[in-house]
């Protein structure tokens, strides 16, 4: 595989990540201040966009299977542009209808692109695929940091024009979706032309299959590993914010657990090709568990850095490789079914952990989360039997 359908995929994701972080900001504080300041609406788009995410998956992974990668971006992108459109509609007319509709095909747009990273494990030898997938993952850590600003910077501007507020956010949203089509599409047409899953020559062809518990294995890691992240980041910012921390902690924390999840990303590619899917997943388990148990021992703000910071690099490791562990497990053309059902049941953990998590938080206090999130955390450990399994 050439650099520029690797390097494609990476901006894609760069792309996803950026219009994510920018709507989750922006749609937030739009439904909270329509909903005359309710913060029960706060966690709206987040739900939303999940639970897009999860239902939109097989669909899309289909339409992969018959048309591509190419066709699933494609598609991707256009809904992305469609939602940043109607966003600012919603925005210009006050309309809660017209922003959830909108985050609703946000979500899917995020789906069709996050769908699409497993093409670059398709395209190189088994031996290199942890390294093509941390690469594209890394395209996010540009994302995650530049959405807010990116969705700042435009409110700015947009007040100087006298428009309405978040109006232009959600354009710049649409125009970051926009400029996907010419700065990604075209390098994936070359990618259109690699060897298929079933063709002789691709570089896994002959290969015997993965037994189904190594299938269940990858995906129950993911799974798990999602859930135990979203469960204890989802709350730290209140849990922060009960403890006198300002709003300038809570973002440093959240940037560098952004940067654990996504900056560090090579290194978890260069883990799971040099030493093995199962045993990076495994560190990654671990550092979730060490992340929930310096969380709870301490309020401290180097503390929380540090939890969240490992919270992040185990979800990368257990995630990443995962994903790649997955890969190397599918045969045959109807591999995008196996990988919708996989993102489908990431998406819906995520909206489930993100809801659970601020109840559980007013019901068991941060210590009852931790609790919980340590078991969450061990479950790709426990899971171990399953990948040595045969069947």
């Amino acid at each position: 595989m050439t650099r520029s359908p690797l390097f494609a995929l990476s901006l894609s994701q760069a792309i996803a990540t950026a219009a994510m972080s920018g709507a989750f900001m922006m749609g937030s504080l739009l439904l909270v201040s329509l909903s005359g300041g309710s913060a029960a609406w706060a966690g709206v788009p987040s739900a939303l966009i999940m639970i897009s995410s999860a239902l939109i998956l097989q669909p899309l992974a289909r339409w992969k299977d018959r048309h591509g990668y190419r066709a699933v971006l494609g598609v991707a992108f256009a809904l992305g542009v469609a939602g940043g459109c109607l966003a600012a509609v919603g925005a210009a007319l006050g309309s809660r209808i017209l922003l959830m509709s909108a985050f609703v095909l946000f979500g899917a747009a995020n789906a069709g692109i996050q769908l699409c990273r497993f093409a670059a494990a398709e395209m190189v030898a088994p031996e290199r695929r942890g390294k093509a997938m941390s690469i594209v993952i890394t395209g996010a850590t540009a994302g995650a940091v530049g959405g807010p600003l990116l969705a700042h910077a435009a409110e700015k501007a947009g007040a100087l024009a006298a428009l309405p507020t978040a109006l232009a956010p959600f354009l710049a949203l649409s125009l970051v979706y926009l400029a996907g089509f010419p700065a990604v599409l075209p390098a994936m047409a070359r990618a259109s032309s690699a060897p298929s899953p079933a063709s002789s020559s691709a570089p896994d062809a002959d290969l015997p299959p993965a037994p189904r518990s190594r299938l269940v294995y990858a995906i129950g890691t993911m799974l798990f590993g999602q859930v135990a992240m979203v469960f204890l980041m989802a709350v730290t910012p209140v849990h922060m914010h009960q403890h006198q921390h300002s709003t300038g902690s809570i973002s440093l924390v959240l940037t560098v657990h952004f940067l654990g999840m996504y900056g560090l990303s090579v290194l978890g590619g260069w883990l799971a090709d040099r030493f093995g899917r199962i045993q990076t997943i495994s560190l990654g388990s671990v550092l979730l568990i060490l992340s929930y148990l310096i969380g709870k021992l301490s309020v401290s703000l180097p503390a929380v850095l540090g939890a969240l910071f490992l919270l992040g690099l185990g979800w990368n490791f257990v995630f990443l490789s995962g994903s790649v562990l997955l890969s190397d497990s599918l045969k045959g053309r109807n591999r995008g079914r196996i990988q919708g059902i996989s993102d489908g049941a990431v998406a819906f953990g995520s909206a489930t952990a993100g809801l659970a998590s601020g109840l559980l938080l007013g019901a068991l206090g941060y210590d009852g989360i931790a609790w919980v999130g340590l078991v969450l955390g061990a479950v790709p450990l426990l899971l171990l039997p399953l990948a040595r399994l045969r069947s």
